[in-house]
């Protein structure tokens, strides 16, 4: 399953605070990120994102769980979709997005988001 780690000081709380839909478009897909939820004891974001790539056009969810020392980023468990290269190019692009706030943090080693 595709993921990216975030290691070092960096909160999910954080990033849905100064959450808001973002678009990124290049020639091959266009991803989007529509809106985030918080659970209540602050551990973890669902992020509903869109991504268009050619013929293919798929909705799911994002989950961002804060970890001992860091953040996971990946697909939402048991959803239903086409791991595809923009699937896994949107869980890397929700990482540089977490990293853009984040100046003492960085990808994990084994991060596979992209």
């Amino acid at each position: 399953m595709p993921h990216v780690r975030i290691d070092g000081p960096c909160s999910v709380q954080s990033f849905w605070r100064r959450f808001e839909s973002k678009t990124s478009r290049d020639n091959q897909r266009i991803m989007k990120t529509l809106s985030a939820y918080s659970a209540r004891d602050a551990s973890s974001v669902l992020v509903e994102c869109v991504v268009v790539e050619g013929y293919l056009n798929q909705s799911f969810l994002v989950l961002l769980s804060q970890k001992e020392g860091g953040i996971l980023i990946r697909l939402y468990p048991g959803i239903a979709v086409e791991k595809s290269p923009g699937v896994r190019a949107c869980i890397g692009w929700l990482a540089e997005l977490v990293l853009e706030h984040e100046p003492d943090a960085r990808r994990g080693p084994e991060s596979l988001g992209t």
